[in-house]
């Protein structure tokens, strides 16, 4: 009985998923792959410093600056890691990333993955151009009249140019799913735009994931 018992206990820890640790990438061709490096040390912790709202207007707004206490460790999440996916939550470092000749900032931002190889940024944009990161919390819950230019920058290669996603983007992605598309389009055009609206949808539709 005790054998079993334990064969069993043995069996649960082996399907543990590999995202128990922390996890980076340097490529998009490693994130899509599943290729992850585990982040050590394991009892690692990072620090999520806001960056003022100055740097971001001017220097692009993505929101973090990781900060570990060992400039060694800082300097490589800062130059050589892209995606990250710390405390069951993925961060892209938007590092030379641009839309319509815009960079997105020398900083982390919150994303998703978006079915099996796209992810999704989420961003603001304000009206003079300047972009700012957004985290969109309680996605599922009810969406406010009133939202935040919020937005999403679609990734689907190294490439260090992102797509904004639009509402006409959207309309082609909901064209298969017509009741979607139609709840869809009731949305201001304004508000389609939202990061808010758009992770609604894709996360209804079960095709965004954490990481």
């Amino acid at each position: 009985m005790k054998t079993s018992i334990l064969a069993i206990i043995l069996s649960l820890v082996a399907t543990i998923p590999v995202f128990a640790k922390n996890w980076y990438c340097t490529d998009y061709d490693q994130y899509v792959s599943r290729n992850f490096t585990p982040l050590t040390p394991d009892s690692l912790k990072l620090t999520f410093e806001r960056r003022g709202e100055t740097e971001k207007y001017w220097k692009g707004g993505a929101d973090f600056r990781l900060k570990s206490g060992n400039d060694s460790i800082d300097q490589f999440l800062a130059e050589k890691v892209r995606y990250l996916i710390y405390e069951d939550s993925l961060y892209v470092n938007c590092k030379d990333l641009r839309c319509d000749g815009v960079f997105l900032g020398d900083g982390y931002a919150r994303a998703y993955r978006l079915e099996k190889d796209k992810i999704i940024v989420m961003l603001d944009k304000d009206d003079d151009g300047g972009l700012f990161v957004t985290i969109a919390e309680g996605i599922m819950g009810t969406l406010q009249p009133e939202m935040a230019p919020k937005t999403c920058y679609v990734i689907t290669s190294d490439k260090k140019i992102v797509e904004k996603i639009t509402p006409d983007w959207m309309y082609r992605y909901l064209e298969p799913y017509s009741s979607n598309l139609a709840q869809y389009k009731k949305y201001p055009k304004a508000q389609q735009e939202s990061s808010r609206v758009i992770i609604w949808f894709l996360k209804a539709l079960r095709k965004i994931y954490r990481y």
